[in-house]
């Protein structure tokens, strides 16, 4: 499904697309503003970074004014707020690697894009981000299979390549 979202979906469906996820990600946070991390609501997160990867990776042949209709800063906000609460597991490294990627290249496409008050979003990114990268960031939880420091350095490279596009 996450496939067909990513690929086929009609690109008039974007802003509908975007306020639904932004809809379902604020669900994720309770009444003070707390992370109620879950399995579900984590691999939610997984799905979406996917299809929004895919979404603004598309070079179609539609015209991009459809996803300057509405502003995807809450939604971005959301999920990497979300994120950065998760776990310093090998799965987590692997979506926050993901979605410094998604970020990436949100950023190239900037122009095609929605921003209201695009400064401040950027700057709370680049402020999320850095975070990843510094002092508690490598603490992994459980030690997971294989090479843990390959995993951060990708990590650690794909924060830096998003901040880099973020400045």
């Amino acid at each position: 499904v996450k496939e067909l979202v990513g690929h086929e979906m009609s690109a008039a469906l974007y802003p509908t697309l975007f306020e639904q996820i932004k809809s379902v990600v604020e669900k994720f946070f309770d009444q003070q503003c707390q992370v109620m991390v879950s399995d579900i609501n984590t691999q939610f997160i997984e799905h979406i970074i996917f299809i929004m990867k895919n979404v603004l990776d598309s070079k179609s042949e539609q015209p991009a004014e459809h996803l300057g209709v509405t502003s995807i800063e809450g939604m971005m906000l959301a999920v990497v707020r979300y994120v950065r609460h998760l776990d310093m597991t090998v799965h987590a490294i692997h979506i926050k690697t993901k979605l410094c990627q998604l970020v990436e290249t949100m950023m190239k496409r900037r122009d095609d894009l929605a921003f209201r008050q695009e400064m401040k979003f950027r700057n709370k990114l680049v402020e999320y981000l850095t975070d990843w990268v510094m002092g508690t960031s490598h603490q992994i939880a459980p030690p997971g299979s294989g090479d843990v420091s390959v995993i951060t350095r990708d990590l650690d490279q794909a924060c830096m390549e998003a901040v880099a596009a973020l400045l």
